[in-house]
């Protein structure tokens, strides 16, 4: 699975925000050009991608005009509501811009109002998506409402901690009794699928998606996209693409639903079609990944020149990006420098990454960059272990 969607799969009660960095910081994002993919549902300008970016910038308007009449002294709560709009664009837009704003923004919460509980959540929020999840964990301490639970059993997930974790997420589901709550059966949803039990994972979104009696065409999309990951795991590229399309006509110009359609049809070996997709998204997020696999399109067209351009590029900016966060953006870099051989680098990442995050997706990186660095019986051995926790590791 690609690293663009990794963190994406923390959901609960409230919306998701995916921890996808990408692209340089910048001081602005520019207003985005959003052209439709052929074929796709256009009618419905209140479900769409455009239209939500509008929005939080309209939001994030009206939140500047509060601090400046509160100051940042008097401001913890209303710096912790600039976060999460900031952290709601950054999903919206994978620009660096957003999310680095949306860390500043917590922090600043974090510095006079950390008492209080949506400073808490906020601070604890920034620091899961830098991959920072025990201490995360440790500020969530003490916060019992069910988004406290369910925060907290997702980020044990995340240190390797699957059955309890689960076992949490469904007993609060449990709890919604006949009203089941959509985020909480897409977070047990994604948990299933994680450990390979892919019936009661589908089951579990079929609940998800009878259970959203909402308008928000992002939320009808994000369960098609999780459904079509789920296929892509196993190999079902024409069911996972068909997903992929439903996700877009429900939320049309997410440039994440999009890639996946682009990655769909290298797999399927239409690297043109592909290539104009990426010759979008990659301009419009800055993402170092999606340079990457722009340029694998390139490669499949015979411009071996551009691609090996491009190459140089997305690793001039995984750099920028390392050099900026490294918690944030060690786990993305990682598996760049994998696929193009840099495997001492690698190792360093992939050590770091899984001390942060030891679940069996950093493991399983972790053995890559062992057998890549001369290692293969460590590499065999730690592959051995996440298979025995209970990690699914998909076919090769």
């Amino acid at each position: 699975m690609s690293g663009l969607v990794v963190v994406l799969l923390g959901l609960g009660c409230g919306a998701p925000v995916p921890d996808v960095p990408a692209g340089p910081v910048e001081a602005t994002v520019a207003p985005v050009s959003v052209q439709p993919l052929p074929g796709a549902n256009r009618r419905t300008p209140k479900a769409s991608w455009a239209a939500d970016v509008d929005r939080y910038r309209g939001l994030l308007a009206l939140n500047d005009r509060k601090v400046a009449a509160l100051g940042e002294k008097r401001g913890a709560a209303v710096f912790s509501e600039r976060a999460g709009l900031h952290f709601a664009l950054y999903r919206l837009t994978g620009r660096d811009a957003d999310f680095t704003s949306g860390l500043e923004a917590a922090a600043k919460a974090w510095e006079t109002g950390k008492e209080q509980p949506g400073v808490r959540r906020a601070w604890a929020d920034a620091l899961q998506k830098q991959h920072r999840f025990a201490e995360a964990l440790e500020v969530l301490e003490g916060l019992d409402a069910p988004g406290d639970r369910a925060a907290r059993a997702a980020i044990r997930f995340e240190l390797g901690t699957y059955e309890p974790a689960m076992a949490e997420i469904a007993a609060l589901l449990e709890a919604t009794g006949r009203l089941p709550d959509a985020g909480l059966a897409a977070r047990l949803a994604t948990m299933q699928w994680k450990l390979g039990r892919f019936e009661d994972a589908e089951a579990s979104m079929a609940l998800a998606q009878k259970a959203y009696k909402g308008a928000d065409g992002w939320v009808r999309g994000w369960h098609h996209l999780l459904l079509g990951l789920m296929d892509l795991d196993r190999q079902r590229y024409d069911d996972a693409l068909a997903h992929y399309r439903a996700a877009d006509a429900a939320y049309p110009g997410w440039w994440l639903i999009e890639e996946h359609i682009a990655e769909i049809h290298l797999l399927q070996g239409r690297p043109a079609e592909a290539l104009a997709i990426y010759d979008r998204v990659v301009p419009q997020t800055g993402s170092p990944e999606l340079m990457g696999s722009r340029a694998e399109a390139l490669e499949a067209l015979g411009r071996k020149d551009d691609a090996e351009g491009l190459r140089a590029e997305a690793r001039a900016t995984f750099e920028r990006q390392l050099a900026a966060n490294p918690t944030a953006f060690g786990g993305h870099a990682l598996e760049f420098l994998l696929e193009h051989g840099e495997p001492a680098k690698a190792l360093e990442l992939a050590r770091a990454n899984a001390d942060l995050r030891p679940n069996g997706e950093s493991l399983l990186l972790l053995a890559d960059a062992l057998e890549k660095s001369g290692s293969a019986g460590p590499a065999a051995e730690l592959r051995a272990q996440v298979v025995a926790s209970g990690w699914w590791v998909p076919p090769t």
